[in-house]
């Protein structure tokens, strides 16, 4: 054939073949960005790790319900981010979180509050009207004890921050070359603001893909990578407001009043002029004024974001079941019960969109993983609780007749899985216990088997 002939021939294979190679360097790319691949750092290789420079404390005052599982890998989270205290406010959990946390507790970093009443709170009766309002000014209120307690501390910070919260820092590392925390990058806004009260935390709402079941081997911030591409996005169609960051002390042009006004009058997205206090009408009356002297100075740009994580369905279905207010206002003709019974699945995949792959919260995994191993003794990482053990067999009655391996009763003292969970169920039913030995009478050659079963995973 013809040389010149066979050029065209030429350049449309070689550029077959360029196209062919981008399409597969990018797919490439794609794999490797997919929120299926979590792509993890090798903490073997070593790591920076955040360190607080400051002296100046910070404290958090999150309310919870039922979180157990979740709360030691946040209290660990911000912890390691330089917060001081956490002051949790239990609104009636029926679950054994207190054991997940008794590291903390025992330290005194953590501390519980609990049995509050509307007088105790003393919640003015303008906003009790509504169920949701009523539950909105009770969680306001119990932040108001909780800065105000952190004033008498001597603390100057505070962020208004919930269970499925993270503040993460997009800044360059610190002069030092550490990463920079979250209260230090804090510190140095108010600092640079020469004035500014408040600080204003952008979310990025990330959902729950991959993930139908809560991944119990994975961190939050390890687990979930995807989220929508805008600010203050839960879906394409509802927005969130950001939440504050106060500095409660000490601002540059603070009268006698301000440290009260910021403690009472100013929620998780703002100060206003409505007093949540019974007989009061301090609110009111300092409003304008303290708005004045908290918005003076300039605003310097930062790179702290919160990053809200919706979580997995099966953690979805768990708090779906307690949650009295999630739902939104309660309209008029409704009452609350209504009003939650509408947060079912359509809600659920409502809020779970979004496909922007962001691994920015991954740079913490390391550190953060070697923080709760110290606190916990526990290693590798685990979710605590009783609640993510799947396998329906475990804790069934013996006598029930479609109980699959008669011999899943109570294991044997120190007997231990092979699956790497430190959270190990071992029963505790006597009846079913009686029941077995009586089964190992009946069937000895059934417990010969099932003791070189046992011996073979030992």
């Amino acid at each position: 054939m013809n040389k010149t002939k066979m050029l065209p021939h030429i350049y449309v294979v070689c550029l077959f073949v360029a196209l062919w190679c981008i399409v597969r360097i990018e797919g490439a790319d794609e794999q490797s960005m997919s929120p299926y691949e979590q792509n993890l750092p090798d903490c073997s290789e070593g790591y920076k790790k955040v360190v607080k420079l400051t002296t100046e404390k910070a404290i958090l005052c999150p309310m919870i319900r039922d979180e157990e599982g979740f709360l030691a890998e946040w209290i660990a989270y911000h912890q390691m981010h330089g917060f001081d205290h956490i002051m949790i406010f239990d609104d009636g959990s029926s679950d054994s979180y207190r054991n997940e946390i008794a590291p903390w507790l025992d330290s005194g970093f953590v501390s519980l509050k609990g049995n509050w009443t509307m007088d105790s709170i003393q919640i003015s009766p303008a906003f009790t009207k509504n169920e949701f309002k009523r539950r909105m000014t009770t969680k306001q209120l119990l932040e108001r004890e909780c800065k105000k307690q952190a004033l008498e501390w001597g603390y100057k910070y505070f962020v208004s921050l919930d269970i499925d919260e993270f503040i993460v820092v997009h800044d360059l590392p610190s002069s030092e070359g550490y990463p920079i925390s979250v209260v230090d990058s804090m510190h140095n806004f108010f600092t640079q603001s020469n004035g500014k009260g408040l600080l204003f935390l952008e979310k990025f709402n990330f959902a729950s893909v991959p993930h139908i079941q809560e991944p119990v081997n994975l961190l939050t911030i390890e687990a979930y990578q995807s989220r929508m591409k805008e600010l203050r996005r839960m879906s394409y169609y509802t927005t969130v407001m950001p939440k504050i960051g106060i500095l409660l002390q000490n601002g540059t042009n603070y009268d006698e009043n301000t440290p009260e006004y910021l403690a009472t009058c100013c929620h998780f997205h703002g100060c206003h002029g409505h007093d949540p206090v019974r007989q009061s009408s301090f609110c009111k009356e300092q409003d304008g004024i303290q708005k004045g002297i908290i918005s003076k100075g300039s605003y310097p740009a930062h790179q702290m974001m919160i990053n809200h994580y919706s979580r997995s369905l099966e953690k979805y279905t768990v708090k779906a079941a307690t949650w009295t207010t999630a739902g939104g206002e309660v309209k008029e003709g409704q009452t609350i019960e209504q009003v939650t019974k509408d947060y079912d699945i359509n809600k659920f995949f409502q809020r779970n969109l979004g496909w922007k792959v962001d691994r920015v919260a991954i740079k913490y995994t390391c550190q953060l993983r070697e923080v709760l191993a110290k606190a916990q003794k526990v290693k590798p990482f685990m979710r605590a609780g009783s609640l993510w053990y799947r396998n329906a067999e475990f804790g069934r009655h013996v006598s029930v007749p479609d109980k699959r391996g008669r011999y899943g009763r109570p294991n044997p003292e120190g007997y231990h899985f092979k699956d790497g969970n430190p959270h190990q169920y071992h029963g505790s039913n006597k009846v079913a216990t009686e029941m077995g030995k009586n089964d190992e009478k009946l069937f000895p050659m059934r417990r010969r088997r099932l003791q070189r079963l046992l011996a073979s995973v030992q």
